[in-house]
């Protein structure tokens, strides 16, 4: 895979996460409106509640990519676009270097997050482009160098995954030396 290609894999993954992101994001507040009588979340509306809704919310993103990288070393996205999370012995991610990644694409996020929020709440953008900063960079290394800020920090890198093709290959070779084809139950 070319340079280029892989680094267009990789924000294609980023942007597909996000969207599944938004998804739970949306899933999970949909479950919680008949708490407040069908009436949106915002902080006029629940109150003292905001801040636990919104814990809530990033428990379950944290839990949606934490497992997701602990069991498999991918989430839907990085599996989308054939990539995989490892380490540097090849190896799915465990619980702490998964949790120091978690920390800083949440602070990024955080940061980029507010940088956006203060476009609409001051008239000065200078306040925008230092939240905005360092997400940006982050994405700038991802275009030129290929690694983020969550990589150095975690220890893990995203990579290629090669291996799962490669037996895909290997078992569809093997079917076809001894005279099988591989076939789905829809194909009968």
């Amino acid at each position: 895979m070319s340079p280029l290609g892989y680094r267009l894999r990789r924000l294609s993954a980023h942007f597909y996460d996000a969207l599944l992101v938004l998804a739970l994001c949306m899933s999970l507040t949909l479950v919680l409106l008949p708490l407040n009588h069908g009436n949106a979340l915002t902080g006029a509306q629940i109150g003292p509640w905001q801040t636990l809704y919104q814990l809530v919310l990033v428990a379950a993103i944290s839990a949606y990519f934490v497992i997701s990288w602990c069991r498999q070393g991918q989430t839907l996205g990085l599996k989308t676009w054939g990539l995989t999370l490892r380490t540097v012995t090849d190896q799915a991610p465990t619980l702490a270097p998964a949790l120091r990644r978690l920390g800083v694409l949440l602070t990024l996020n955080i940061l980029a997050l507010g940088g956006i929020a203060s476009l609409r709440i001051t008239s000065s953008p200078s306040v925008s482009i230092l939240l905005l900063l360092p997400w940006a960079l982050n994405l700038f290394c991802i275009i030129i160098r290929g690694i983020s800020a969550e990589d150095r920090f975690s220890g893990l890198s995203v990579v290629p995954a090669q291996r799962a093709r490669h037996n895909a290959t290997t078992v569809t070779q093997d079917n076809s030396s001894n005279g099988n084809h591989a076939t789905t139950s829809g194909d009968h």
